[in-house]
């Protein structure tokens, strides 16, 4: 071989080698945007509804395969939490948690609150969300019963077919993944829950499920200032019929009141007599005491005057007695009898 072929040989090993150092790095350049792009369409578009789910990716290429450990760890990694694959995983990750949240509860009437809680917040309209509150305090309503509402809420939206009084139809994904959007977004306001939700079911869905839940919150705010006006005109009307008997009422109230202060000028007169009289019968029975102490000590030296006087009544008789003896010895003597 010449030099020239020589050379020839040695360029071409040269530009095959440039060759697959630009080939490998424009592959991995490649792969770098193709992850890049796959992670900004699930952020837009969300986890998978199902492991088949393959919405916005090319026919036989579900979503799932390219969810690795490593990426999902990434993904969830600002929000906390236990990783998940789909978006009906992540349904049912938080019922378990709700149930187990409830479980723990000291009494019944623990559990009810804190199922009220995740209950309350779902409702779309304002009859579902007056019907939930009187489940939360009506003491005859186990809460089981609110357990049974939510999970009944956490079926729904996992469902592929709508419930039979809506029909029962089957749904797309599309349906499912609206649903499971709105049923996450309401079961709390924690800021990174949001970022859990956002994650689950994309910014599109996210975005979708907080204009349903602020369109559903305007109706309930609506019917609710509705109500607060019926019931101010009812009130209005009640009181506007209720004037006249008002009115006789006050008239009354008017002239109890003149009676009362009678009573209560009359009552300070009696007050003030009645101290009087109390004051004159303490001084009543003070000398009633006293008169009771000079008849004893009166009482006492008359019984002695008596005892004497008894005394001097006997010697009196024996006197007699005795002068009575003297006279009739005398006469004895002068007639000699």
């Amino acid at each position: 071989m010449s030099l020239f072929g020589k050379i020839l040989a040695v360029l071409n090993v040269l530009i095959a080698i440039v060759f697959l150092v630009l080939a490998g790095m424009v592959y991995s350049k490649r792969q770098a945007w193709s992850y890049s792009h796959f992670r900004h369409q699930v952020a837009i578009h969300g986890l998978p509804v199902t492991d088949s789910d393959e919405t916005w990716r090319l026919p036989g290429r579900t979503i799932s395969r390219d969810l690795s450990n490593s990426t999902l760890k990434e993904m969830f990694a600002d929000s906390g939490g236990s990783e998940v694959r789909t978006q009906i995983d992540a349904v049912n990750d938080i019922k378990r948690d709700i149930e187990g949240g409830a479980n723990g509860q000291a009494d019944e009437a623990g559990r009810k609150q804190y199922l009220a809680n995740y209950l309350v917040p779902q409702a779309r309209t304002g009859e579902d969300r007056e019907r939930f509150q009187q489940m939360a305090f009506d003491r005859m309503t186990p809460a089981s019963a609110l357990q049974g509402e939510l999970n009944k809420i956490f079926e729904d939206a996992v469902s592929g077919q709508l419930t039979a009084d809506k029909g029962g139809q089957a749904r797309d994904l599309e349906a499912r993944r609206r649903a499971i959007a709105d049923v996450l977004y309401n079961v709390s306001s924690d800021l990174n829950w949001h970022k859990r939700v956002q994650t689950v079911v994309g910014l599109q869905h996210y975005i979708g499920a907080a204009d349903r839940q602020a369109a559903n919150l305007q109706q309930m705010a609506t019917r609710l200032n509705a109500a607060i006006v019926d019931e101010q005109n009812a009130f209005v009307r009640q009181y506007r019929s209720l004037m006249p008997e008002l009115q006789l009422l006050s008239e009354k109230v008017k002239d109890l009141d003149g009676k009362l202060k009678e009573q209560q000028d009359l009552l300070q007169k009696h007050t003030v007599l009645r101290n009087a009289r109390q004051t004159e019968v303490a001084d009543l029975n003070k000398k009633i005491q006293e008169a009771v102490a000079t008849v004893a000590t009166e009482t006492a030296t008359l019984d002695r005057l008596q005892k004497q006087l008894f005394a001097l009544q006997q010697q009196v008789a024996t006197a007699q007695k005795n002068n009575q003896d003297l006279e009739r010895r005398l006469r004895t003597q002068e007639t000699g009898r």
